[in-house]
């Protein structure tokens, strides 16, 4: 997947062309074939006159995902880190019920390996 960051972790046009510079140079001769796919958010820099005649001036195929998808095509986050956020919002929760309402690293960390236990089970991570 694409991914153009600058030092303040943000994408912007010079960037999105550089990495477009970056992905040519790493994949030019390995594809099969003559065309090679590039997968990318719906960020601006990359939907660009420029972005667009370099990919198909260089046998890339731009392809663009629907907004805001991005994340239904990780499955971790769906199949693991889904039920270890739920099992960590049911820790918060039962913290404050009792009162504790100072839920730090520390506790996180004290609950961390039951959230664990409750989330990695050898049937969650096969499905995912």
């Amino acid at each position: 997947m694409l991914l153009a960051i600058t030092s303040i972790g943000y994408s912007n046009n010079p960037m999105g062309m550089e990495y477009l510079r970056h992905f040519n140079r790493m994949t030019k001769g390995k594809t099969i074939g003559k065309y090679c796919m590039l997968i990318f958010d719906g960020a601006g820099s990359y939907t660009l006159d420029d972005f667009i005649w370099f990919c198909w001036n260089q046998d890339i195929i731009p392809f663009r995902l629907i907004p805001h998808s991005t994340h239904l095509l990780q499955p971790l986050n769906l199949g693991i880190f889904g039920p270890l956020k739920h099992w960590h919002q049911v820790s918060l929760e039962e913290s404050i019920q009792y009162g504790d309402l100072n839920y730090d690293k520390s506790q996180f960390l004290d609950v961390y390996n039951i959230m664990r236990n409750r989330t990695f089970h050898r049937n969650t991570i096969l499905s995912a």
